[in-house]
């Protein structure tokens, strides 16, 4: 009576090929979802800080020349904004890096919190971080600078000493006229310029 199941058939044969490309499929589908995973995060690393989450300074100025373009074609100004904490080496010798790292996290996450979905916010340097506002004048780049100021000043956090620590932030501002246009460096040269002013 066993000897019928062990005997070939054609059902049988079509079921073996079936799990087995069942199996393999299965295989390959972790396979590629495991790769998109992968590649998902290398293009997060490649663009991103890793620290802070903004954008880095390589994605933050090929995404400040795209909105400058865009800008002309619709007419509309762009602002740029650099916005460096003050006296943060001093948070680092005397804090340590933990609490500076800490400092940089809650400063992005205050100004994030701050901006709207359109608005870029980038890592540029150590302490130093860019704002691109499309469709921003200079009264609407200082009401926001303004009130990031403010909110930063507001900001309580825990000292190395058991004490609160407090940061400050300076900022320069440049605005981009649609009918004059301007590359990203000088705009960037621009907004230096009134952060080294407002230092």
């Amino acid at each position: 009576d066993y000897g019928d199941l062990m005997q070939a058939s054609l059902g049988q044969g079509l079921t073996f090929l079936l799990a087995f490309m069942s199996l393999l499929g299965a295989g390959f589908g972790f396979v590629l979802a495991v790769f998109e995973r992968v590649a998902n995060r290398m293009e997060e690393l490649a663009t991103h800080d890793g620290l802070t989450g903004c954008w880095n300074r390589s994605t933050t100025d090929a995404l400040l020349e795209h909105e400058l373009h865009r800008a002309q074609r619709s007419a509309t100004p762009v602002a740029f904004v650099l916005l460096d904490l003050d006296h943060f080496k001093q948070v680092n010798d005397l804090h340590g890096h933990r609490t500076g790292d800490a400092v940089l996290r809650a400063f992005a996450d205050t100004v994030r919190a701050r901006l709207r979905n359109s608005d870029v916010f980038g890592r540029t340097g150590g302490e130093e971080f860019g704002l691109v506002l499309p469709g921003t004048d200079a009264a609407g780049a200082l009401w926001l600078v303004d009130a990031i100021r403010r909110a930063i000043e507001a900001l309580e956090l825990p000292g190395s000493d058991g004490r609160p620590l407090t940061v400050t932030v300076s900022a320069g501002v440049a605005v981009a006229d649609p009918q004059v246009p301007l590359s990203g460096d000088r705009l960037y040269g621009q907004a230096d310029q009134a952060l080294y002013e407002a230092k």
